[in-house]
């Protein structure tokens, strides 16, 4: 059984009501995905969790797993596949 799973972490700043938003996280190894079966990346928002008492939530939207092909990378290895990750979010509330 294949027991890896994803980790990522970024923070965003000063982003635009109303304005869609595209994440692309490249260089996953694993072939398949829950995000292809319906799973949502994680959001947390300090601002959200203090106004609304919500922690950590699943959103985004056209969200896609996908073989890329990238190569040639000094940092990346040759002889792997590569995955990425792309999703969609837009911010409704002002800051």
């Amino acid at each position: 059984m294949d027991y890896s799973f994803f980790r990522y972490y970024f923070q965003v700043r000063k982003t635009i009501p109303g304005v869609t938003y595209t994440f692309t996280i490249i260089n996953f190894l694993k072939k398949d995905s829950l995000y292809n079966h319906g799973m949502k990346p994680l959001f947390y928002s300090e601002k959200t969790a203090e106004r609304q008492q919500l922690g950590w939530t699943r959103r985004g939207h056209h969200i896609k797993y996908f073989q890329n092909y990238i190569k040639g990378h000094p940092l990346l290895s040759r002889d792997k596949i590569y995955y990425s990750l792309t999703f969609q979010m837009v911010r409704y509330r002002p800051s």
